[in-house]
């Protein structure tokens, strides 16, 4: 079992700052009480906001900055409707490298996060529209 602190109201988890998704709707998340109204990625180290080279698509170089936190599993959020595509270059990238990928729509995927953040070190790239 992980270690975990108490740190102004925020458990901290060895593995990383614990987020809780509690509320997807179209174009609106909220996580661990904050809202937010642009596509995010949530790491070990918290939340930023998630910028593509292409509104619905995720090329290998949309990866760059979530790849540093070396995940076992990497979740994607395809919006509401699924209107964003993962790339087949990416989807083999992250396989070949032994990273578990979830896609899914995004009110799928903010489930898949809740049940897996615990079990391994888990990142999440959410689109929030279509």
């Amino acid at each position: 079992m992980e270690k975990s602190n108490i740190c102004f109201g925020v458990i901290i988890k060895s593995g990383g700052i614990y987020m809780e998704i509690e509320e997807y709707k179209f174009g609106f998340i909220r996580i661990n009480g904050e809202i937010y109204e642009n596509d995010v990625m949530i790491t070990p180290e918290g939340i930023k906001e998630w910028w593509r080279k292409e509104s619905h698509m995720v090329y290998i170089e949309d990866l760059n900055d979530i790849m540093k936190y070396n995940p076992d599993m990497i979740i994607f959020g395809t919006g509401k409707s699924g209107r964003m595509y993962v790339t087949d270059d990416v989807k083999e990238l992250l396989e070949n490298k032994g990273i578990i990928v979830k896609i899914a729509h995004t009110d799928s995927a903010k489930d898949i996060y809740n049940e897996s953040f615990d079990k391994m070190k888990v990142c999440a790239l959410l689109h929030l529209t279509c």
